[in-house]
């Protein structure tokens, strides 16, 4: 539960989002790379499934990248049926769910999203080689 929790952590630093959204996370659907398997994850959740209805698209850091890969790859076989399409998959074990109550730092990601209810879409790359900058751009 700890690499999950680790994942679903870094995860919100760079896309701010609601716990439900990050809960639901589909491997296939919302995880896309654009550029093959050796580009950056791409997270795209359309606005029909975002409670004020605006899209979120983020492109996660190489750092980002590169935990969620190891997740995918080591952690996530461990506790999640082969057929199961989430990165968070739930009930494959009780301790393997994402709750509200498991990352505490949920509040600070919900209230940064939706003081931008109203912008465009953005979409963000956080970091270089020190994850340490931001460059956001709004998109149309």
């Amino acid at each position: 539960m700890a690499m999950e929790l680790a994942v679903a952590t870094a995860i919100l630093l760079i896309a701010p989002m609601r716990i439900s959204n990050l809960a639901g996370l589909h491997l296939k659907q919302h995880l896309v790379r654009p550029g093959g398997s050796r580009s950056l994850w791409l997270i795209d959740i359309p606005p029909e499934q975002v409670k004020n209805e605006v899209r979120l698209l983020y492109e996660l850091s190489q750092r980002v990248t590169g935990v969620v890969d190891r997740f995918v790859r080591d952690f996530r076989p461990r506790f999640a049926r082969p057929d199961n399409p989430y990165l968070f998959p739930v009930g494959s074990t009780p301790s393997s769910a994402i709750t509200q109550s498991s990352i505490p730092s949920r509040q600070a990601a919900n209230s940064t999203r939706s003081s931008r209810a109203n912008s465009p879409k953005r979409i963000c790359r956080v970091g270089g080689a020190n994850d340490s900058a931001s460059d956001c751009s709004a998109g149309h």
